[in-house]
């Protein structure tokens, strides 16, 4: 089992919106929080609090920094693929293969997923646009893909570091 943390203070009304969302995604209710205020003020302990709800609702929980390598252009989506091949090494694979030759593009962790075969590259399309739009739902697609197997948690810390591909992404599938 999991130990639950230290009380949370100051935060029960954040925490009430954080158990109401994770009981919506439990029945397959997509759901989305935005937690924002001064630095300091502990939003990065409500996400965790956010993760260990999840995780005692039996729902698999990837937690991605908007840090580091996670600012490179979609680091925060490759962080997230990190964490689900991480989390269902023999499945995401077979999830992933219809969307590996586009989504390979830019995240090869799902290429690697598929290394027992040889997935081609997508040709681009030559308007870049439409391909940013190609690759977007593609990954929308993917992240939902996983959710219909498993109940999953997304939780990013400091999405406003987040790239402008990621965001995109991000918001696409809090919609």
């Amino acid at each position: 089992g999991y130990l639950r943390s230290a009380a949370l203070v100051g935060r029960q009304e954040e925490l009430l919106q954080v158990r109401a969302a994770v009981q919506s995604a439990s029945r397959g209710e997509g759901s989305a929080l935005l937690f924002e205020g001064p630095l300091g003020e502990g939003k990065s302990r409500l996400l965790r609090e956010a993760s260990l709800e999840a995780q005692l609702a039996g729902m698999a929980v990837v937690l991605a920094p908007s840090d580091g390598d996670a600012r490179a252009p979609y680091g925060v989506l490759r962080e997230i693929v990190r964490g689900l091949v991480r989390l269902f090494p023999a499945e995401i694979p077979t999830i992933a293969r219809e969307r590996a030759p586009i989504v390979g593009r830019v995240l090869p962790e799902v290429l690697a997923a598929n290394a027992a075969e040889a997935v081609p590259l997508a040709p681009l399309e030559g308007d870049p646009r439409q391909d940013r739009l190609q690759l977007q739902a593609a990954l929308v697609g993917l992240f939902h893909d996983v959710a219909a197997r498993h109940p999953l948690a997304i939780l990013v810390d400091d999405v406003q570091r987040a790239d402008e591909g990621s965001a995109a992404v991000l918001a696409s599938l809090a919609h």
